[in-house]
C-alpha cells in the first residue's frame, strides 16, 4: 500500500506544477497498476530506468486526462465493495479474482474486491 501511497502523492504533485513526467521508485505492483492506467489511455507512456519509473501524463487541451489519484484502501483500514455498491460516475481501480481491474459503469459486471485507488 504504501507503493500506491507514493504513486497518487507524485501523480498529484505532476499535476499541480503542470509537469507531463514524474518518477515513481520501482515495486512490481505499483507497475502494473501504472501499465493498467496505460492501457486505459490515462498515461501517455512509461519506462523502467535502473529502479524508477518514469511515466508520462497524457494531457488533452492542455489539462490532463487523469485529474487525480486518491487512495481507498490503506493498511489500517481496507475497503471492500461488490458490484452495486458504485456511483454511476465513479471510476476505481481493484483488485479481484481476477487480478487488477479499473471498474467504470459500463463494465461492472459480476466484479467486486478491494478498492484500491479512486481515479478523478
Amino acid at each position: 500500500m504504501k507503493n500506491l501511497s507514493i504513486l497518487t502523492a507524485n501523480y498529484n504533485l505532476a499535476i499541480k506544477k503542470s509537469s507531463r513526467l514524474f518518477a515513481i521508485p520501482f515495486h512490481t505492483f505499483s507497475y502494473e497498476v501504472v501499465k493498467l492506467l496505460f492501457d486505459f489511455g490515462y498515461f501517455s507512456g512509461f519506462y523502467k530506468n535502473g529502479d524508477d519509473v518514469f511515466v508520462e501524463i497524457r494531457y488533452s487541451e492542455g489539462k490532463p486526462v487523469l485529474r487525480g489519484i486518491l487512495t481507498v484502501s490503506k493498511s489500517s483500514k481496507r475497503v471492500y465493495t461488490n458490484r452495486k455498491c458504485f456511483h454511476s460516475h465513479t471510476v476505481v481501480i481493484s483488485t479481484s479474482s481476477q487480478s487488477l481491474v479499473i471498474l467504470t459503469k459500463g463494465n461492472r459486471g459480476k466484479i467486486g474486491g478491494e478498492v484500491l485507488l479512486k481515479l478523478t
